[in-house]
């Protein structure tokens, strides 16, 4: 199994207590590229599947909190826990639920979307965290909503090649992908 790694991404945002990055296409963490990378890694099948039998037009996002954050673990895993608190609500308030699926009638977000607190998120009030991730929320509905058309996984790699040589745009950024 090939893992996506995009060299771009299409939306960098950051703000006082967060940092964001944007892919289009789905992807893993950091953590499951790696368990991914290493075939003799005991959880190495079991994330294939996840990997194999998760949506991949949904928005695949995580959030991290560096070592710069925190010394302390539980430190750390309080600010990851409010963000990704802040950032579900923030999902819910503009209609699409914890995967980034839409109502009937908008469309999915999609893509892969990692969060990384700031030390100025352990001091910061929910509102405010709130509020960075709507802000969130609507730059990647509106990036979505200029693209088009949302990227789509590619099911087969000759399906994948086919749209790489019509499109000139997209062309290098899929050879990269497949290869």
């Amino acid at each position: 199994m090939r893992i996506y790694t995009p060299q771009t991404s299409f939306l960098h945002l950051s703000t006082l207590t967060i940092k964001v990055l944007y892919s289009p296409v789905p992807q893993l963490g950091p953590s499951g590229a790696a368990i991914l990378q290493n075939p003799a890694h005991p959880l190495h099948i079991k994330t294939q599947r996840l990997v194999a039998d998760r949506d991949k037009n949904t928005l695949w996002w995580l959030v991290t909190s560096p070592l710069a954050v925190a010394n302390k673990s539980v430190v750390r895993n309080r600010a990851t826990r409010r963000l990704r608190q802040g950032m579900k609500e923030a999902l819910e308030t503009r209609g699409y639920d914890r995967e980034g699926r839409g109502p009937d009638g908008k469309e999915n977000l999609t893509g892969y979307l990692r969060i990384t607190t700031e030390p100025q998120a352990l001091t910061a009030s929910f509102e405010s965290i709130k509020s960075e991730c709507l802000r969130v929320v609507d730059r990647l509905a509106r990036l979505q909503e200029r693209r088009g058309q949302p990227q789509q996984w590619p099911t087969d790699r000759s399906a994948a090649v086919r749209k790489a040589s019509n499109s000139d745009q997209t062309t290098g950024y899929v050879r990269r992908v497949l290869q």
